[in-house]
């Protein structure tokens, strides 16, 4: 081979990895065509890096590379995430770095007297994942009341949070926090018990219970902790004292609350209780080793949690400094906006934002030096999220904030399976809404109400369109994106809803130029329904979309509290109807590639299962189906867009793509093997089995963290 198609080899291969991956025969070889061409070559850089590397090569054959490697993967198809997407047989590492990529002999020419060889039996390797959204210290369960999201209705509720009660034998004065709460599946009501509050208070009536639920935004109730507020929580109380959170406090037709609370109003009941869940009185020592397993067991090597508090970063320095660091995390430090839901012209918005961003960079400072740990990135929540309650009378209606507004379903309940399902709506333009309209307050008496209900089948409150929320006032949310982003943090924002995402691309659009000036990246996390315009905007803005893609798998039960709340929907059977406004635009994963964006993944453990399940995810993203319904086929993804999304793209967001997210030589040794090449299994119509991927090796920065035996 002559030196010229040498050169044109390194525009694929790059300068140094060219020759580290030929053979120390070729080497040799190329050694003379080197010599003789040193004084003709234009490119001197280049030229200096071909014969450095050419004796790098030839000394080791020489003999001072006895050491060898220190781990050789052989007989594989290591998928590389390059630009060309290559697959070559096998890899070496020496002192955390890929030193070599090629055929099995060539790597074996590394092979030293205390070197790891691991024959893949034809394996499938791969760069470690990047979960770009989990909160990773709650995917391991604390020594707490846990309902692991298991489905109850609300009679068979009572005896695990009876048991747990009676297992951990809180003071009565305390409040009795349980995690994990299914919100969106099972909680039928019975005769005896027609709430979440009535289930509750079958538990206790003395001791104040506050559910958290499994997605991190509703929680539950019972009387003893509304009564525990001072004043306790009533339906007066929730017009005065408490009014700035109407809608995240569920009520009955009287507007008594009827145990369900969403957002912002959970955290009245207890002291900071997003840190409470997260483990703030449980010894690093106790927790964190086992979150590093965790990850290493799923082969997630690099992750963005998205919720950031003083101790959270006590635990993850703690970890570093102990030596059991496996994975490398960027910290997104929880931005305190307060409440601030209503559009209050006195508000100092500025003022505000401030307060949170000062938080947030005292904790940065925190943080001095880390080889793990960026403590670069702020989150903040634009909105809630999108189910509803069908089995609350009145209907619940979901509480983040959507454009055109939600419509008020009236559901039946099958007396045998408990179940809802969609009957008919509320003509909100009717004669009769048109009066509750006019005289709301003529409507608010029960046996007023009760007539209403008993004439009309719905209760006056459904005759007020709901446009839902966002978390905080939107010049607080703006005034904070644009402080945030001087002060060099990278920007997450939570927005589930049309509205949040259009707001989204509003502030980092507003923004964009001082982000790019300061290198940051801009990135949103989840997407449920979002306008093609918006999705187009985020593309063209460059900003980073985190999916969790096993959330686009259908499920029929989940669906009934979000879609008919959406659009009109006649009746069960055409829920998934493809020409409604929900199906076109829920998740759009291909929608951003398509547009010229970036997807990437994130789990968001524990939010339905304190397990990420990277390969469950991957499922969903090629086929978005489950039980035979396939939620808009044209979302999916195939499976290089797919797994570009848990490497090199989350790489480009974490800022060390330079080093990390695909396998190329000189970068960090962060891979992983697999028990079955989800690539072949994807193109041969088996994406099923993708689903029970076992990772069987998980290396990071050039060490075995995990291995199957």
């Amino acid at each position: 081979m002559k030196v010229d198609l040498l050169i044109n080899n390194i525009n694929v291969y790059g300068k140094i990895s060219v020759i580290r991956e030929l053979s120390c025969k070729k080497a040799k070889q190329f050694m003379p065509h080197l010599q003789k061409t040193r004084d003709t070559m234009n490119n001197t850089s280049l030229f200096s890096s071909l014969f450095i590397t050419s004796i790098l090569c030839l000394t080791g054959c020489s003999g001072t590379q006895n050491s060898g490697a220190d781990i050789i993967l052989t007989n594989g198809y290591v998928y590389t995430v390059d630009d060309n997407k290559s697959v070559v047989e096998g890899v070496a590492i020496k002192d955390g770095k890929i030193i070599a990529l090629g055929s099995t002999a060539d790597m074996l020419t590394y092979k030293g007297k205390n070197t790891i060889v691991n024959d893949l039996g034809g394996k499938m390797v791969m760069p470690g994942l990047h979960d770009m959204h989990i909160h990773a210290l709650d995917i391991v369960k604390p020594d707490m009341c846990d309902l692991g999201s298991e489905v109850y209705s609300l009679t068979e509720l009572v005896a695990p949070i009876k048991a747990c009660l009676d297992h951990y034998q809180a003071l009565k004065e305390e409040t009795f926090l349980v995690l994990q709460w299914n919100p969106f599946e099972g909680n039928q009501p019975s005769e005896q018990l027609p709430n979440i509050r009535a289930a509750l208070d079958a538990v206790s009536t003395d001791q104040p219970i506050i559910l958290q639920g499994n997605d991190g935004h509703n929680g539950a109730a019972n009387t003893a902790a509304f009564n525990s507020l001072v004043p306790a929580m009533t339906a007066s109380t929730l017009k005065s004292v408490y009014k700035e959170y109407k809608g995240l406090v569920a009520t009955n037709a009287l507007g008594e609350p009827t145990g369900g609370l969403s957002e912002q109003a959970r955290d009245l009941f207890t002291d900071n209780v997003i840190s409470k869940k997260r483990g703030s009185n449980t010894p690093s020592k106790d927790i964190m080793p086992r979150v590093a397993k965790k990850l290493a067991k799923n082969g997630i090597t690099s992750v963005q949690d998205p919720i950031v508090s003083n101790h959270v970063l006590n635990h993850y320095m703690w970890l570093e400094n102990s030596g059991q660091m496996s994975f490398r995390v960027r910290t997104a430090f929880l931005a305190d906006l307060e409440a601030n839901l209503s559009d209050n012209e006195t508000l100092d918005v500025d003022k505000v934002a401030q307060r949170a961003l000062d938080e947030v960079i005292s904790l940065r400072g925190k943080l001095i030096h880390s080889n793990y740990i960026q403590a670069v990135a702020t989150k903040i929540f634009a909105d809630g999220v999108m189910e509803g309650n069908p089995y609350a009378q009145p209907p619940t209606s979901p509480v983040a904030a959507l454009i055109d507004g939600y419509r008020q379903p009236i559901f039946s309940i099958n007396p045998e399976t408990g179940n809802a399902s969609i009957q008919s709506y509320v003509d909100l333009d009717s004669d009769v809404c048109k009066q509750v309209l006019k005289a709301p307050k003529a409507f608010d008496e029960a046996k007023t109400i009760a007539t209403f209900k008993d004439d009309n089948g719905y209760y006056p409150s459904q005759c007020f369109k709901n446009y839902g929320t966002l978390n905080h006032n939107e010049g607080v949310i703006r005034s904070y994106v644009a402080k945030a982003t001087k002060a060099g943090l990278h920007v997450h924002i939570h927005a589930v809803s049309d509205k949040a995402v259009q707001l989204t691309a509003d502030v980092f659009e507003d923004n964009k130029e001082t982000a790019d000036a300061l290198g940051l990246t801009q990135s949103i996390a989840h997407i449920q329904l979002a306008r093609t315009e918006d999705i187009k905007r985020l593309s063209d803005l460059g900003a980073y979309v985190v999916f969790t893609y096993d959330w686009a798998s259908p499920d029929p039960e989940y669906d009934m509290t979000v879609i008919p709340f959406v659009d009109n929907v006649k009746n069960d059977a055409d829920l998934y109807n493809p020409e409604h406004y929900y199906y076109k635009n829920t998740y759009p994963f291909k929608t951003v590639i398509n547009t010229g964006g970036t997807s990437v993944w994130g789990s968001d453990a524990p939010v339905g299962s304190r397990d990420p399940r990277p390969f469950e995810s991957m499922h969903t993203a090629l086929t978005r189906e489950f039980g035979g319904i396939v939620l808009n086929p044209a979302e999916r993804l195939d499976i290089h867009e797919i797994i570009a999304s848990y490497t090199i793209n989350s790489a480009h967001m974490m800022s060390h793509s330079d080093q990390l997210g695909s396998l190329i030589v000189g970068k960090t040794a962060d891979l992983i093997v697999l028990d079955r090449n989800i690539v072949e299994l994807a193109n041969s119509a088996q994406p099923e089995r993708i689903r029970d991927t076992v990772v069987e090796t998980t290396i990071f920065n050039g060490h075995i963290v995990h291995q199957i035996d």
